[in-house]
């Protein structure tokens, strides 16, 4: 079969509070692993820009680290090697918040099937 690949675009308005964040879910056509996730960051977003991404509302990625909870990036397309169970029918929810208080930026993720060997 063919390796499942989902596109999620978030555009995250202007002074868009990380405790009222921004977000764009899709379903999952069926169960999967995620087993990449490719982020793009626009030139511009200059660390103001920030996502993580949620199963049915739970924030799934990325993990929690000490002092960050979230990714923020500028100019970048850069890739996380994740091991993400996804059951059909889950809502997966890229979520963002952008402290820039005059430029709205969009931030795509694409999430890549792992393939079973």
């Amino acid at each position: 079969g063919k390796s499942l690949t989902i596109a999620i675009t978030l555009e995250v308005p202007a002074s868009t509070a990380s405790d009222r964040p921004a977000s764009q879910e899709v379903t999952a056509p069926r169960t999967f692993t995620v087993g990449k996730i490719v982020a793009f960051f626009p030139v511009g977003a200059e660390g103001t820009a920030s996502i993580f991404l949620a199963l049915d509302g739970e924030r799934i990625w990325p993990e929690r680290l000490p002092g960050s909870d979230r990714l923020a990036l500028d100019g970048i397309t850069i890739p996380f090697d994740v091991k993400i169970p996804v059951k059909s029918g889950q809502r997966i929810g890229l979520f963002g918040s952008n402290s820039d208080t005059s430029n709205p930026h969009t931030i795509r993720i694409i999430l890549n099937e792992e393939l079973v060997k």
